[in-house]
């Protein structure tokens, strides 16, 4: 018997079978939803961690310009900051799209 047929032949009721371990489709479903789940989830605490900072900075950086009546001093601090944040935000949705993007697609097939 040639690979192909054989591997064709190991592959029955949504398991694959290399003769010693037998990986069935549910099982790499699972893995892979874990995966996602934890991606988002990783997402989610650096996108809370970055605005905790910079909520922090953004606060200092008012403050300061407030008592000191210096805005051009502290308004392009409160901007990166500000764009900081505005990029954690696109990451985490980001990987959210990507996330529900696998997931579709393992239950599309």
């Amino acid at each position: 018997m040639d690979s192909e047929n054989q591997n064709n032949s190991n592959e029955h009721n949504g398991s694959i079978t290399d003769g010693k371990n037998d990986i069935t489709v549910e099982k790499v479903h699972q893995s892979l939803s874990q995966s996602a789940a934890i991606a988002v989830q990783d997402a989610t605490d650096q996108m809370r961690n970055v605005n905790t900072i910079s909520l922090t900075a953004i606060g200092m950086a008012m403050a300061q310009m407030l008592s000191s009546g210096d805005v051009e001093k502290y308004e392009p601090i409160i901007d990166k900051v500000n764009a900081l944040l505005k990029n954690s935000t696109d990451n985490f949705n980001s990987v959210g799209d990507s996330a529900c993007e696998i997931i579709n697609k393992l239950n599309n097939k």
